[in-house]
């Protein structure tokens, strides 16, 4: 296997993916009898701005394996790309947490994000955020494509394979299989859509009032899957405002009548 050196300056090409900095590195390392589980939420805020966050968690002994994450990984590019990058921390039960998130400030932002998270036409595709303000309530609709290949070495890279002699993770095909990699819970990418107004429409499942859908990475079943989410808030004041108008119309109404009954009297 390559040195922490070799990993550490092979794994941070300049604009790379968010999931192949978090992850290949990552499964060079640990793949094997440990789970490593990735993760990316979007929050959508009322306006339709948020944030995507992306986290990669190792277990117990996966963290073991990686040993010390400053010298084994080197996160410095995702800051150079303006993404805000938590240092390495453990976890409840053991482990280590990689975290990285980014801020968009419109729904038309929102592709584009994703793009870096898991590469341009790579894991998340045809991505649609809208919002869509009506008379008393706004409407919001998210879309998405996953595609995963079931196979880690979608998240290698040409550096990183350079780096292990044209080995995308450092080990032959029959290696990673002795090691973990035809195991479907070696490695999973869960996605997570947080919108307004609570429980969504959703074709996933609803967990805390967010959508969310895991996946493997592993396991050699490759993933094609639509993902949507909707849900709709209701414009508090717009009701009121009308309730109060219908009130005042009754009241308008009431006192024109008995106006005129009191002038035909």
């Amino acid at each position: 296997m390559a040195t922490g050196a070799a990993v550490a300056s092979a794994v941070v090409p300049h604009r790379r993916p968010v999931l192949v900095v978090l992850l290949a590195a990552v499964a060079v390392w640990v793949l094997g009898a440990c789970e490593v589980d990735s993760r990316v939420g979007v929050r959508v805020q009322p306006d339709g701005s948020g944030v995507v966050a992306v986290t990669v968690r190792l277990d117990e002994e996966a963290a073991r394996r990686l040993g010390d994450p400053a010298t084994a990984l080197r996160l410095d590019d995702l800051a150079g790309a303006g993404w805000d990058v938590d240092e390495p921390g453990p976890v409840d039960g053991g482990g280590l947490a990689l975290r990285a998130e980014r801020t968009f400030a419109s729904p038309e932002d929102l592709p584009a994000v994703l793009d870096e998270v898991g590469g341009a036409g790579g894991v998340f595709r045809d991505v649609q955020l809208s919002v869509v303000d009506g008379f008393a309530s706004t409407r919001y609709d998210f879309a998405a494509q996953v595609e995963l290949t079931g196979n880690p070495e979608q998240f290698g890279d040409e550096a990183l394979t350079a780096a292990f002699g044209g080995l995308p993770l450092a080990r032959t095909p029959e290696e990673l299989a002795l090691e973990g990699a035809a195991d479907p819970g070696a490695m999973t990418l869960e996605v997570v859509v947080e919108l307004p107004g609570g429980d969504p429409e959703t074709n996933g499942e609803v967990r805390d009032g967010a959508a969310t859908w895991s996946f493997p990475v592993s396991g050699g079943e490759p993933t094609s899957a639509s993902i949507t989410s909707s849900s709709t808030v209701d414009d508090g004041r717009t009701r009121l405002l009308l309730l109060v108008g219908a009130v005042a119309l009754v009241g308008a109404v009431v006192v024109g009548a008995i106006g005129l009954v009191r002038r035909r009297a």
